[in-house]
């Protein structure tokens, strides 16, 4: 048993949601040195880096490859989560052979949808922060009106999410941001009215019309830039991350270097006076794919020193 007291320092995982054109695209291209999954076309007005995916199977390629990137990279932004789950919504009538997700009895449609978002946060969103990147999820809203019995209805603010997949990311989030224009409310000849709308601020507290939370003391609400909420990232910053030849020679190191080094010189990938890091990336990503049957391969060959 492994105990251990104190904070933890690690990658961190970020929600931002608020209504169209209110900068939440913007703010999460401030985070450092991030590379934007665009599921929806919506950052071609950023100077951002980004890979464009428009179905789930392109989506989960990029993310595994940004995983193991050899780009400067410290933050992902999966822009819109709202869209990812309109990919696994197709995956959900693609799997059972339905139409749309009330095509299964007892709304069983949707039990699969909230397990498979479950799934790719666990799969493809964990393994981003087991590396050491931030994660950043950008995603739209709907205007829900709530009434308590005995009390005045009112607007809240929701994420755009099947409830089920909205409450799972809210659980696995150390943050969630709401965006949206400030507003004052004044005496209006006896009725209060609310007023200003222009000011954007980042509210990080729980309210009656929306769901924030942050894990270190901040306002309740600060202005809608980075430096205002810089310290959610703590001191974390990523390992170095060693090149894909790197992590070849590291998956060999037990084998005899002599006996490899004349191996990839036989098959013509270094000369003998190179070392094992001089392959090329793409042999070192195809070793590394099959790593038993080339660890074989390389036992198996007849060194005669």
């Amino acid at each position: 048993m492994n105990i251990t007291s104190g904070p933890v320092a690690r990658a961190q995982r970020l929600t931002i949601y608020g209504p169209h054109g209110i900068g939440k695209s913007t703010l999460a291209s401030q985070f450092p040195l991030p590379i934007f999954v665009d599921t929806e076309d919506g950052t071609s007005h950023l100077t951002v880096s980004r890979a464009l995916v428009n179905d789930y199977a392109s989506l989960c390629q990029a993310l595994d490859a940004l995983r193991d990137t050899e780009l400067p990279c410290r933050t992902v932004v999966i822009d819109t989560i709202d869209h990812v789950e309109l990919f696994l919504r197709s995956e959900v009538c693609r799997e059972h052979r339905i139409s749309g997700m009330e095509g299964l009895a007892y709304g069983k449609g949707w039990v699969f949808l909230t397990e498979k978002f479950a799934e790719f946060i666990s799969r493809y969103l964990d393994s981003l922060i087991a590396v050491g990147i931030h994660v950043v999820v950008v995603g739209h809203t709907n205007i829900k009106r709530v009434v308590y019995p005995g009390l005045d209805g009112f607007d809240r603010w929701e994420l755009r999410l099947y409830s089920g997949c909205a409450n799972r990311l809210k659980e696995w989030s150390d943050a969630v941001l709401f965006l949206n224009f400030k507003t004052r409310v004044v005496d209006n000849e006896g009725k209060p009215k609310g007023t200003g709308g222009k000011v954007r601020t980042i509210y990080t507290a729980h309210d009656a019309t929306y769901d924030a939370k942050v894990r270190i003391d901040l306002p309740e609400g600060v202005p809608c830039d980075f430096a205002a909420i810089k310290r959610l990232l703590g001191d974390w910053e990523r390992p170095p991350q060693l090149s894909v030849q790197e992590q070849f020679a590291a998956a060999l190191a037990d084998l005899d270097p002599e006996q490899l080094i004349m191996f990839l010189s036989d098959r013509g990938q270094i000369r003998d006076d190179q070392e094992i890091t001089d392959v090329s990336s793409e042999y070192a990503r195809m070793a590394l794919s099959r790593i038993d049957e080339f660890r074989k391969a390389v036992e198996d060959f007849d060194f005669l020193p």
